[in-house]
């Protein structure tokens, strides 16, 4: 029995492609074997070589023998991801001030 917290949150929730790329990418800031990234993300084999193929195909992530590494141009893609998230939370945060404001008038 697995009790990791974010094992558990992996096998709990329907993640999108999306997030399931950006953990990817972010596992793959070291060298990875596949099976370490199969393990990790707890996709099935089939289902990860597909991205790994569509990740390598963009560009995002590369392989050297046997290991998946992240590019440069893969970092800046989740750097850039993660700050359109913070972006959006600050205008999600803003937006609920304001509506708490006008709701107290």
């Amino acid at each position: 029995m697995n009790l990791n917290p974010e094992n558990e949150r992996l096998r709990n929730t329907k993640r999108t492609s999306l997030e399931i790329l950006t953990d990817i990418l972010e596992f793959c800031a070291e060298p990875r074997a596949l099976t370490q990234v199969t393990h990790k993300t707890d996709l099935s084999h089939k289902a990860l070589k597909a991205y790994m193929a569509r990740l390598c195909k963009l560009s995002l992530i590369s392989q050297d023998s046997q290991k998946y590494v992240t590019t440069k141009k893969g970092r800046q893609f989740v750097l850039s991801l993660t700050n359109l998230e913070n972006m959006l939370e600050n205008s999600d945060s803003t937006l609920s001030a304001d509506n708490s404001r006008k709701m107290r008038k």
